[in-house]
């Protein structure tokens, strides 16, 4: 997510929509890309990127398919892609 607050003020100076995401590896090797829809969305993936970095050495990360908040938390997902 480095990089955020610096796209958002470029994305404004051109009127352009930036649209942010961040792509995850799941425990069992498979590639998603989420996609925040909105400021909720945007906090839901920090947090779910802080929780699989925290339990890892730097520079990794595990996130698994089990892994969820509550039903408030994830009230406002980010959206998410295979591929």
């Amino acid at each position: 997510m480095y990089g955020i607050v610096r796209a958002h003020v470029k994305a404004r100076e051109l009127g352009l929509p930036l649209i942010i995401g961040s792509q995850i590896t799941v425990s069992d090797g498979t590639a998603i890309v989420l996609l925040c829809q909105g400021r909720a969305g945007y906090a839901n993936l920090c947090r779910l990127i802080t929780r699989g970095r925290l339990r890892c050495e730097k520079g990794k990360s595990a996130v698994a398919w089990e892994e969820r908040g509550g039903a408030r938390e994830w009230s406002s997902r980010p959206v998410g892609r295979t591929g």
